[in-house]
């Protein structure tokens, strides 16, 4: 009869070769090298107006998205962060994704703030000048009759 130390040398033995058969493997694997950087997507252009008397206001946008062919998780970083303070004129906002491979793939969009002045100017501008060509227009076209 066998001692029931012999079945356990046995199942050691056993173990033994499948950890040094999977650990040759592992270390024998070739890894495979992401080189492709992931796809960034960016939100629309963005407008806002400022409040009157100020030089800046508060703009959120809709969040970029990113896919990467790895399929692992892309970290984004905004230039310009949504919520944050934005000077009137034009903000180019720079959104950068990287991968866990360390892989890097950018998009761009473009922040538009405004006073809304120049709205006002310009509709005032034109009602004037209609209204002062066609009162022109109307005299010099008018018969004599009928003035």
């Amino acid at each position: 009869m066998h001692s029931p130390l012999g079945y356990l040398e046995i199942l050691t033995i056993i173990s033994k070769f499948f950890l040094i058969v999977y650990v040759n493997f592992i270390h024998s694997a070739t890894p495979i090298s992401d080189t492709i950087p992931p796809v960034v997507n960016c939100p629309p252009n963005q407008q806002a107006t400022v409040t009157p008397g100020q030089q800046f206001t508060v703009v959120t946008y809709p969040p970029a998205t990113a896919t990467d062919n790895s399929g692992g998780f892309v970290v984004l970083s905004y230039g310009n962060p949504s919520g944050t303070n934005f000077n009137i004129g034009n903000t180019v906002v720079v959104v950068t994704g990287t991968d866990p491979s360390g892989n890097v793939g950018q998009c761009t969009f473009t922040v538009t703030v405004t006073t809304g002045k120049r709205d006002i100017l310009n509709v005032s501008f034109v009602i004037f000048f209609t209204t002062f060509y066609i009162k022109i227009i109307t005299k010099i076209f008018t018969p004599p009759y009928w003035r």
